[in-house]
């Protein structure tokens, strides 16, 4: 006679705690949202670039970088005073929602309208080097002739 639990039924117990609760008062199950698109807004004074980017690769880059970033703390100086270049980049999902997330002079970035976190700079420089020859992938018709989406060196 053997005792304790046979391996079937730890292997029923692991499939419970792995699959989760999907009865319906425990909220409904959020779906795997997917990248659309993603929009790239820069201002920097008169500097301005905007792309419109669809490439898997392309949102791949900016995707990766914006998982590095790791916002922290509060901001030092108040971000809405500050001048210097501003980079916004939205992302599109396929269920039609958006994130949006806010860097400013390389200090600062919020997500959506969420608080102002801190950056490290250096990671923050990263997004001019990831963008620096990347263009929109469809262009609007009678659009002028894109300018390189570049942050100046100061």
């Amino acid at each position: 006679m053997r005792k304790g639990f046979g391996i079937p039924a730890i292997c029923v117990v692991l499939c419970i705690l792995l699959t989760g609760c999907c009865r319906p008062e425990c909220g409904p199950c959020t779906p795997y949202r997917v990248i659309a698109e993603i929009e790239v807004e820069y201002r920097n004074g008169p500097v301005t670039g905007y792309r419109k980017i669809s490439s898997p690769a392309k949102m791949q880059q900016i995707v990766d970088y914006l998982r590095t970033l790791n916002p922290y703390g509060v901001p030092r100086v108040d971000p809405e005073q500050m001048q210097d270049s501003n980079c916004i980049i939205t992302l599109h999902y396929t269920d039609n929602s958006s994130r949006t997330y806010h860097q400013r002079s390389d200090q600062v970035m919020r997500i959506d309208d969420g608080p102002w976190k801190r950056i490290d700079p250096q990671k923050a420089v990263q997004l001019n080097t990831i963008l620096e020859t990347m263009t929109s992938d469809a262009p609007a018709k009678n659009t002028p002739p894109q300018v390189p989406l570049l942050r100046p060196y100061l």
